[in-house]
């Protein structure tokens, strides 16, 4: 697991990452790592971080650097408008180059490997039976009542629409033939009785079908997901900040994507200037070596994932330390006040930490992986660091 980190000041923002070299998902399934920069006017530095290197076929490097050709010459106006320009980009593109069957093929077989992947967790954990399927979707449908999960009604029957069985519109029905192998696999409904039927019942089906409904109205199926963090200024931007989509799949003629957070530099709280840190990925021996710096040990307590459920989709890579991300605190004035060199040096030096940290603990090394730096400015944009070296002219 690689880490990434964004540090900065009134100064400006540096990034550091250790960059993996894209390869397709099945052949590894570590993320894929790149950092990219816009070219001035506009002083934004990206981040990709994604668990697979494509999205139908076509690297997202490759999608971010056509759209950057197609941004005009005049900075956009906040940060968070690159990552709703990009969206759109990528939408635009794939209506435009993915025909209507292709785009819910991928989705009716990302939807068939979800459910196999929730059929694999119940089996190991022995609840593969009628009453533990619907013991399981029940509780998971109740999440979406309390207000955990918000489903959208309309993206709900969109996906019904186009993939529900006997729908007029749905194409993968029309096109398939009677009593092939895979027919199943042509509605919802059709594919949860394939990975399911030998444990439904009438209720079970009933609670499996109700969650289908709602968590189709959040989530899209694939396990493909891409995080893409922009980083530094928009036009109106008085200080640098981080603005980061998790991008999950493109259906129905939209991008599905949930907003990760936006971040602005922020008072140190003592008039000195501001502060900006935020990780991705492999953070908790960055945020451990912090709290270090900031003073001894308090507890031993530290977060967790939210949860290892399905709902959640992948599983984020990161999660808050509470107890180490409220020593930055006590490191904000410092922070505030480095150079840009510093800034940059920094952020390449604990990004390297966490990579040797990994290297203790005997994990798997990763192929041509290496450590590379940006620094983004208001007024000179973007550009790479020194490789390891960070060097940065103040």
């Amino acid at each position: 697991m690689t880490c990434d980190l964004i540090i900065g000041n009134g100064a400006g923002v540096a990034l550091a990452t250790e960059v993996v070299p894209a390869t397709s998902h099945y052949e590894r399934p570590d993320p894929t790592t790149m950092m990219l920069g816009l070219p001035k006017p506009h002083a934004v530095g990206i981040i990709i971080h994604s668990g697979s290197s494509t999205i139908f076929g076509v690297p997202y490097e490759t999608h971010l650097e056509n759209w950057i050709q197609t941004l005009s010459e005049k900075p956009l106006g906040r940060l968070g408008s690159y990552a709703k320009s990009f969206r759109s980009h990528l939408e635009d593109v794939i209506s435009a180059n993915v025909s209507d069957s292709e785009v819910l093929r991928d989705f009716i077989w990302s939807w068939h490997d979800w459910l196999c992947k929730v059929r694999s967790d119940l089996e190991r954990d022995g609840a593969l039976s009628t009453e533990g399927v619907t013991q399981f979707f029940e509780a998971r449908a109740e999440r979406f009542v309390n207000g955990e999960r918000i489903t959208s009604e309309e993206l709900s029957k969109k996906v019904y629409t186009h993939l529900g069985r006997g729908s007029r519109k749905n194409l993968l029905e029309k096109r398939s033939e009677p009593g092939q192998p895979e027919s199943g696999r042509t509605s919802i409904e059709g594919t949860i009785e394939e990975v399911f039927g030998g444990h439904l019942d009438d209720r079970a089906r009933r609670a499996i079908q109700t969650w289908a409904y709602r968590w189709l109205g959040y989530w899209h199926p694939s396990p493909n997901r891409c995080q893409i963090t922009y980083v530094g200024y928009g036009r109106r931007d008085l200080v640098p900040g981080c603005d980061a989509d998790k991008i999950e799949g493109y259906a129905f003629g939209k991008v599905y994507f949930r907003p990760r957070w936006v971040v602005s530099a922020s008072s140190s709280g003592d008039g000195g200037g501001s502060f900006l840190f935020e990780t991705i990925g492999r953070d908790p021996d960055v945020l451990h070596f912090i709290s270090g710096l900031a003073g001894p040990p308090r507890s031993e307590s530290e977060g967790s994932p939210s949860s290892e459920d399905f709902d959640a989709g992948v599983p984020d890579a990161s999660f808050p330390l509470e107890s180490e991300r409220a020593d930055l605190a006590r490191l904000q004035p410092s922070i505030a006040g480095m150079s840009r060199g510093t800034l940059g040096l920094t952020a390449t030096r604990l990004v390297g930490l966490s990579r040797m940290a990994e290297d203790f603990r005997g994990a798997r090394a990763l192929p041509g992986s290496r450590i590379i730096g940006g620094f983004v400015t208001r007024a000179e944009g973007f550009r790479f660091l020194d490789d390891m070296n960070a060097v940065v002219s103040t």
